[in-house]
């Protein structure tokens, strides 16, 4: 994900859960958060994975909020935008609106 994201210099990626990740980065607005992070979910969507000798291919839903008060505020907007993309049928994503 680090090497493919359209501004490799500006993001910080971290594992928060298992099976989810937090990705810090750099956007002008929501308008080019969804490009960047929509570029993001196409590119995993084509790419094949090879587990245990089969391939196969996966999909991500993506929750985007933005930065500006506590950790907890930002992690919890964003974890309600990802509930939102896995609710309108995964594989999307979705920006916080406040």
């Amino acid at each position: 994900i680090k090497r493919s994201f359209p501004k490799p210099k500006s993001h910080c990626i971290a594992r928060y859960e298992s099976g989810l990740f937090a990705v810090l980065f750099e956007a002008n607005d929501n308008v080019d958060a969804k490009k960047q992070l929509e570029w993001l979910r196409q590119l995993i969507e084509k790419l094949p994975l090879n587990i245990h000798d089969e391939w196969i291919t996966a999909t991500v839903s993506i929750g985007v909020t933005a930065t500006g008060d506590s950790t907890d505020g930002i992690i919890g907007r964003a974890t309600q935008s990802l509930q939102q993309a896995k609710l309108k049928g995964r594989n999307q994503v979705h920006i916080h609106q406040a």
